[in-house]
């Protein structure tokens, strides 16, 4: 995921480039071809001519679960654009059944997004923990990770894949802990 400060420092080329794989990203998911396996979420100016951010996703062909595979924002959109779409893809989804989705961080930059999911309370009955980790130019171990997060790309950071599994609310009724102790 693109952060908005990374986004912001951008030089124009590598922004323009960022925009073409952004729009081709985008074709590939909108794709019949392609349709069944990702989704795109847009997040969109009040007056619906300004599309302020992206977020696409991928279903898992091997679990049941989704990828949150890149989200963009535009410079100049609002701060809460991020959240509001990643709130709209996890209550899509969850309205589908799932119950767990996996994200791609770089190792330097998963403090600023822990602070951006508490403070937006969006994953709120959810458990979050660090699945895997890769180092600078690593190819990950697991092939869905390779092929649906890391889009078959190497990174110059350690990357970090986080899975974000939601509470069964059964379960948290049935636990009570012991208050004497």
């Amino acid at each position: 995921m693109n952060s908005r400060k990374s986004f912001l420092q951008m030089d124009e080329t590598f922004g323009s480039l960022q925009k073409h794989l952004a729009t081709v990203n985008m074709r590939n998911v909108l794709d019949p071809y392609f349709s069944d396996l990702g989704t795109a979420f847009g997040v969109w100016s009040d007056d619906g001519q300004t599309l302020w951010g992206l977020v696409f996703t991928l279903l898992s062909n091997q679990q049941p679960c989704y990828y949150i595979n890149k989200a963009y924002t535009r410079p100049d959109a609002p701060l809460n654009v991020l959240p509001t779409g990643l709130k709209k893809v996890i209550r899509h989804h969850e309205d589908l059944g799932y119950r767990r989705f996996y994200a791609l961080y770089s190792k330097s930059q998963l403090e600023t997004y822990k602070r951006l999911w508490r403070k937006h309370d969006l994953l709120v009955g959810y458990d979050c923990y660090t699945e895997y980790e890769s180092a600078y130019n690593e190819r990950p171990k697991f092939q869905e990770f390779w092929e649906l997060l890391y889009g078959r790309m190497l990174y110059r950071d350690t990357m970090i894949v986080r899975a974000f599994i939601k509470r069964d609310p059964s379960d948290h009724e049935q636990y009570q802990p012991n208050q004497t102790t």
